[in-house]
């Protein structure tokens, strides 16, 4: 028995006035008291309480992280209980324990039933007989199952919750055609990153973007040609940054934000010029056009002029390419 629920210090049924009726598990074989208050350190008194409210009016806690004093030693343990009927089963659990749902998964049916003769045997050899003691274990059992069961159910539901809340997240902060952060995303992260090169006394660039032509690429060769362009530039812009460190984010329709960290305005515009000829090895009717903006984090940043100006650079150079001055 011992083995099988290692983790636990003691099993115990008690009253609705904590006395202790019997002791059915005991690891250190030293329970010699009548009352379970009898254990609980001073500084837990409070806590015990709010447990022991629990149990009689919701007939269930678990978990209560409660400090025991017994012969003189302290141990810092994790209580849990089930009301059955009148009569209360209390696990106490060590501070290795990680909660009782996993533990009562280790008590099982097979277990109980062992628990079932083994009383029957000590009360055959003393002579005695336990009021209830069949009922109260077949309570016990059943009662286990439900928790394992529910346990199991509330598992599942976080999982789904958890799945669900992470799409939302994702979907709130990403374009959902190319996968790239959106403009929202942009305005939250652009200030984290400002604060970060200030502190870390590094550079931070932006790319602003534009798809030459691709007005041309959706009327001559249908949107679908157009959203596999853009999924393209998406692949290219991500694989010629630096994962974790840099962002690349889409604007709305053909436009694109690039957000450089630790990085100045020549290492910059190589970059512009390789997804430049890399885009252009997709399609040859696109190009791009760009405009670079060096942050000064020496002033105080103002991030929709920062924008503006890369903007401006940006027909700036569609201009050039236009050979227009």
């Amino acid at each position: 028995m011992k083995d099988k629920i290692y983790l636990t210090e003691l099993i115990l049924i008690a009253d609705e006035n904590c006395n202790v009726i019997m002791v059915l598990f005991d690891r250190n074989q030293n329970f010699r008291y009548k009352n379970i208050k009898e254990i609980i350190d001073v500084h837990s008194k409070e806590n015990f309480e709010c447990f022991w409210d629990a149990i009689i009016y919701k007939e269930q806690a678990t978990d209560y992280l409660i400090g025991i004093n017994i012969d003189g030693i302290y141990s810092s343990c994790f209580f849990s209980g089930i009301k059955c009927d009148k009569n209360i089963l209390i696990l106490v659990l060590n501070d290795l324990s990680e909660s009782l749902s996993e533990e009562l998964m280790k008590i099982n049916n097979e277990q109980l039933n062992a628990l079932r003769m083994a009383i029957k045997e000590i009360s055959e050899k003393n002579k005695t007989t336990i009021s209830n003691e069949q009922q109260l274990l077949n309570d016990m059992i059943s009662l286990n199952n439900e928790l394992v069961n529910m346990q199991r159910e509330l598992t599942k539901k976080n999982i789904q919750l958890k799945i669900l809340n992470e799409k939302l997240q994702e979907m709130s902060i990403k374009d959902q055609l190319t996968g790239l952060f959106n403009r929202r995303y942009f305005y939250n992260k652009i200030k984290e990153e400002i604060t970060r090169a200030k502190r870390g006394n590094y550079k931070l660039s932006i790319i602003s973007v534009d798809l030459n032509n691709f007005k041309k690429v959706n009327d001559t060769l249908g949107h679908s040609e157009g959203d596999r362009l853009l999924k393209e530039f998406a692949r290219i812009a991500l694989s010629n940054t630096r994962a974790e460190i840099d962002s690349v984010y889409r604007f709305g329709g053909d436009e694109f934000i690039i957000l450089l960290v630790d990085c100045d305005f020549e290492g910059a515009r190589k970059i512009a010029e390789r997804l430049n000829e890399s885009i252009k090895k997709v399609n040859d009717i696109v190009s791009l056009s760009y405009g670079i903006v060096e942050l000064d984090l020496t002033t105080d940043i103002n991030i929709e002029d920062i924008l503006i100006l890369a903007d401006k650079r940006m027909y700036e150079h569609k201009k050039i390419q236009k050979g227009e001055r």
